[in-house]
């Protein structure tokens, strides 16, 4: 049986929010894999990420295809042991800011200047 502090942890999610929350379990000593399902942003590095101690899967084919109990499967084929997973992806933009008239991009953020 895997003692509940070593066991897996992965965060689906490799914006700010995955990252802050990766960070935490890394930190205290935790394994934490982030899938990025995609490129990691150009403001996030490797290497930094790797300092928390988190692994990093991004690229190609590191979309998350299915969540079991146990597990996050990759539509590379990879299975991933996971104890605990923690969705931060995937959220959509509320439509408040196109309802308001005001300036948004073609995902419906708010535009803003500096």
């Amino acid at each position: 049986m895997t003692r509940i502090d070593a066991a897996p942890v992965t965060v689906v999610g490799a914006g700010p929010t995955g990252v802050e929350t990766a960070a935490e379990p890394a930190e205290a000593g935790r394994q934490v894999t982030t899938v990025c399902g995609g490129d990691l942003g150009p403001y996030l590095h490797h290497k930094r990420l790797a300092r928390l101690g988190l692994t990093v899967l991004d690229g190609p084919r590191t979309k998350v295809t299915a969540v079991t109990r146990n597990a996050v499967h990759l539509d590379d084929g990879r299975e991933l042991p996971s104890a605990l997973t923690i969705c931060t992806a995937c959220f959509g933009v509320s439509d408040l800011a196109a309802r308001s008239r005001l300036s948004a991009d073609a995902v419906g953020r708010l535009l803003a200047d500096e």
